[in-house]
């Protein structure tokens, strides 16, 4: 009986094994590809950092003079060969959507009130690099610089028409996604080819329902996914919550997901599904987000030949540092070696 018993085990776990084999699976013809979030910007230190805090007192000294989400900084991204940029958008009182992170202006502007409650033409008065600085407010190096840059969302794409963009909803309201389905014109399937929406769980879920072609998720669905595969990805079923969606996969978590990474891709892309490595996520720590994949060491963790995507924000370091060569390996530049 003991005997049966192991041969059973033995031949169930062969099974599993060769069904969930990274080795055996296709990598596709494409490499990896890489999002940057929010376009080259200035980076800031997330330590004890709380909901919502104004981050603009945190940065590093600066490197570069790009400030997020304008169209310098998305241009320089794209010549930083992203695949992707990740943009934050919120209405405005007059029926435009501009590009800009905060709910309010206090923090980062010289102007003050909520965002979506300011005209258009307000909001391109203001300086978006009025308040950054590093040393405690000694230094101001971006005042005067950012004067007139936050763009509108049409600029943004019109500026980089075959380029892809994820958008970040700010709101959770309904009546807004549909604005900005009409904003986009988001029934025209091929225009929404390009676009993925991410954000509050109502206006997103709006946005799925009505358009079923475009690319969206939240917080809760990525989640739900990540959970319900590695509980059922085994037997390689692809739940409805991992279908024609974007995921982040947490650099400590990926080795979790069954099959990572190269059966893990070829069953995403499968269903339409997008997804990003990102920087270790730290449940301590929830407020603080998760870290993209913003540093060198996390380059040498990635396995022989990956061929997923890449989520940072520091694309300005580590694009330079990897390069794509035949069949999607990954190779560090000799500057890492």
């Amino acid at each position: 009986m003991t005997k049966i018993i192991f041969i059973i085990t033995l031949l169930i776990g062969s099974i599993l094994y060769i069904m969930n084999a990274s080795w055996l699976a296709d990598k596709g013809n494409g490499g990896f590809y890489l999002l940057a979030h929010r376009g080259v910007y200035q980076n800031y230190d997330r330590t004890n950092l709380a909901k919502d805090e104004c981050t603009v007192n945190r940065i590093s000294k600066p490197t570069h003079h790009y400030i997020e989400n304008t169209i310098l900084a998305i241009s320089k991204a794209f010549e930083y060969k992203a695949d992707t940029v990740e943009i934050d958008i919120h209405p405005t009182k007059d029926g435009e959507f501009v590009v800009f992170h905060d709910w309010t202006l206090n923090c980062r502007t010289n102007g003050s009130g909520v965002t979506r409650e300011q005209t258009l033409k307000y909001l391109k008065t203001l300086d978006v690099g009025y308040n950054y600085t590093y040393d405690g407010g000694k230094n101001y190096p971006f005042r005067g610089v950012g004067v007139g840059l936050m763009p509108t969302l049409k600029q943004v794409i019109e500026a980089f028409p075959n380029k892809k963009f994820l958008i970040n909803i700010k709101s959770n309201d309904p009546q807004e996604a549909e604005l900005l389905a009409q904003y986009l014109k988001l029934d025209d399937k091929k225009r929404a080819n390009n676009l993925s929406i991410y954000g509050g769980e109502k206006a997103v879920d709006k946005l799925a329902r009505d358009y079923p072609w475009l690319k969206t998720f939240t917080k809760k669905r990525v989640k739900r996914c990540l959970k319900e595969y590695i509980l059922v990805g085994w037997a390689g079923i692809i739940t409805e919550q991992c279908k024609n969606t974007t995921l982040l996969v947490p650099i400590n978590y990926a080795n979790y997901l069954w099959g990572w990474p190269n059966r893990f891709k070829e069953r995403m892309d499968s269903v339409g599904t997008d997804y990003y490595l990102v920087g270790p996520y730290n449940p301590d720590t929830p407020t603080n987000g998760i870290p993209g994949f913003n540093t060198i060491e996390y380059i040498k963790e990635l396995p022989e030949g990956y061929t997923g995507g890449i989520w940072t924000d520091k694309i300005e370091l580590i694009s330079p540092q990897i390069k794509q060569v035949e069949f999607g390996l990954i190779a560090l530049n000799s500057q890492t070696n």
